[in-house]
């Protein structure tokens, strides 16, 4: 009975790193994170002076700005079928923020960007009526 569990486990595994290949394979052949998401990696570097990548993989890019004052970043992580963004935002001034979008793979990036502004002045606006 052990060996049949143990079995199932390691073919789950075997399937999943075979498909998370496939997957990093799939985004190299479309020019790799960079360039996929050329528009999002784009609007996200215009939004400071001292934003740059700071990290790239096969399947993830981390955009973000560090100075004085704090530091901000963007991580897009090509999941299964989709793109998951995280923003983080962390300050002496205004702590820590932290906030989470998940989209189709294939959604338009100005679609995307309208929706992330949207939700982070929504959210601007509701944390800086909370500390007034």
């Amino acid at each position: 009975m052990w060996i049949f569990i143990i079995a199932i486990i390691l073919y789950i595994m075997f399937r999943f790193f075979r498909d998370l290949e496939k997957q990093k394979r799939k985004i190299a052949i479309e020019g790799g994170m960079r360039i996929k998401y050329s528009t999002l990696v784009n609007y996200m570097l215009s939004g400071h002076q001292n934003c740059k990548v700071h990290q790239e993989s096969a399947d993830s890019i981390l955009v973000g700005a560090v100075s004085y004052g704090g530091q901000t970043s963007f991580e897009l992580i090509q999941t299964f079928g989709s793109i998951t963004i995280t923003w983080r935002s962390e300050s002496p001034l205004f702590g820590k923020h932290k906030l989470e979008w998940q989209f189709p793979e294939y959604t338009n990036q100005e679609k995307i960007i309208n929706q992330i502004n949207s939700e982070l002045e929504d959210y601007f606006a509701d944390n800086l009526q909370m500390n007034v």
